[in-house]
């Protein structure tokens, strides 16, 4: 296997052994091959991601929200359809938008519908630098799937969202018995 920096997508196969080995009855390698590719396969494009956006002073991280924020066309965001949009608890959320707020990337606003909240928007600075940065990035992950036919991104992107489904079942069920 190859090495480089970012670290292997596979688990070693001495790994999955041991694991086979002390959990027989419990433990498919398949399931978590493709589990561990997936979460490696995120971090990977993370890293690569946080390399081609510094020069933007952005990470993934921050392009991910900035560009979410910046889709919103409306009255802006709230924290809560902000976390929902990008995955992440309320408590994320605030740190992040406190983070992008420090930059002059957002600010907030009282919340009109309700004044306990805040709603969240791009500020003119917020616009530009994605506007800068967005050509770059897409370009970069154009370039990593270039080598995928529109019907493998469409199948691998199906398989990625039933995936998706089947957890939010499962955690849907786990807080409705």
């Amino acid at each position: 296997m190859p090495h480089n920096n970012f670290g292997e997508i596979r688990i070693p196969d001495d790994r999955i052994a041991t694991w086979k080995k002390r959990f027989p009855d419990s433990f498919e390698p398949s399931s978590a091959q493709l589990t561990f590719a997936i979460r490696a396969l995120a971090q990977r494009i993370n890293d690569h991601a946080n390399e081609w956006l510094a020069p933007f002073d952005l990470t993934a991280k921050k392009f991910n929200y900035l560009a979410t924020v910046c889709s919103d066309e409306g009255a802006g965001m709230t924290i809560l359809e902000l976390g929902s949009l990008v995955h992440t608890s309320s408590g994320t959320v605030t740190t992040m938008i406190n983070a992008l707020e420090r930059d002059g990337l957002v600010r907030r606003s009282v919340n009109r519908d309700d004044g306990r909240s805040v709603r969240i928007r791009a500020t003119k600075k917020g616009h530009r630098v994605i506007e800068r940065a967005w050509p770059v990035h897409h370009s970069n992950i154009e370039d990593m799937v270039a080598d995928l036919s529109l019907k493998e991104r469409d199948g691998l992107l199906a398989t990625l969202i039933s995936l998706g489904e089947k957890l939010t079942e499962a955690k849907a069920d786990e807080t409705h018995p």
